[in-house]
């Protein structure tokens, strides 16, 4: 076979095999948020183990960049609204729509509070599946499933860190970021926008504190007293335990998804 036979069958091999190169091309990429200062980036790893992705943050508009695990090679940019339309895309599409409605104010939130959003994406499919009106047997309540005692700390803790909440803006801010109308769809909004809120700003402080995000998630089910009992004490936390491995399927199962978009345009 010729020089020019051999090319012409590894291109027909290319591209009958696209799904399998993208597997390979996803499997060393990075996520990268791209922030204004070009010193200055938001970086996850895009491994689909739940503790092993790096979180730098700085400021605050950015684009998404991806780049190959050996840095350097810059291969695919994904800006806010395109991040947007291909984590929604990796969601069953029975989840979609329960999805779509609060993607932005995610983003934003975790953008906000410096926490990985697929993390927060997994936890909030595992607690509520993305239903603002979610009351758990226990009394947890909305898409971040907090408990009233839960909540009265948060208030607590925004008060002693002096931290300016976003629920708090006004209806200009909401119209402005996130399309909301008028003030009687501010009213129905506010009340599940500030759940999320406390929700990704108790992940921030669980993670914080234990600086192991799945301790930090076992945390959040469990409570931090419970998690710093089981650490004093030398007992096992974060092992064989079914809502982590739940958070961990949902994680997994966002991050390969969004890998393969990624690679399969890249390809094309």
């Amino acid at each position: 076979m010729d020089l020019s036979s051999t090319l012409r069958y590894w291109l027909a091999e290319l591209s009958q095999n696209k799904v399998r190169l993208a597997w390979v091309l996803a499997a060393s990429f990075l996520i990268v948020y791209r922030l204004n200062s070009a010193s200055d980036t938001y970086q996850i790893r895009s491994s689909t183990v739940l503790d092993e992705f790096e979180i730098k943050y700085s400021d605050n508009k950015y684009n998404y960049e991806l780049f190959e695990y050996n840095p350097g090679s810059n291969l695919h940019r994904l800006d806010a609204e395109e991040l947007s339309a291909k984590l929604l895309n990796s969601f069953p599409s029975r989840t979609q729509k329960h999805v779509s409605k609060y993607l932005d104010s995610i983003l934003f939130l975790s953008r906000k509070h410096d926490v990985n959003p697929i993390w927060v994406l997994s936890v909030m499919w595992v607690e509520s599946h993305f239903h603002p009106q979610a009351v758990s047997p226990v009394g947890a309540r909305g898409m971040m499933q907090i408990m009233p005692s839960t909540h009265r700390f948060l208030v607590n803790e925004v008060k002693r860190q002096n931290l300016e909440l976003s629920a708090n803006n006004n209806l200009k801010f909401f119209r402005q970021n996130f399309g909301v109308k008028n003030q009687k769809e501010l009213n129905e909004f506010k009340p599940i926008f500030l759940n999320m809120e406390f929700g990704i700003f108790y992940l921030k402080l669980l993670k914080n504190e234990f600086e192991n995000v799945r301790i930090a998630t076992v945390a959040y089910n469990m409570g931090p007293g419970w998690a710093r009992m089981r650490l004093r004490e030398g007992l096992p936390i974060a092992v064989k335990n079914r809502y982590l491995n739940k958070v961990s399927a949902a994680f997994n199962t966002l991050v390969q998804s969004l890998q393969l978009q990624v690679a399969a345009s890249y390809v094309d």
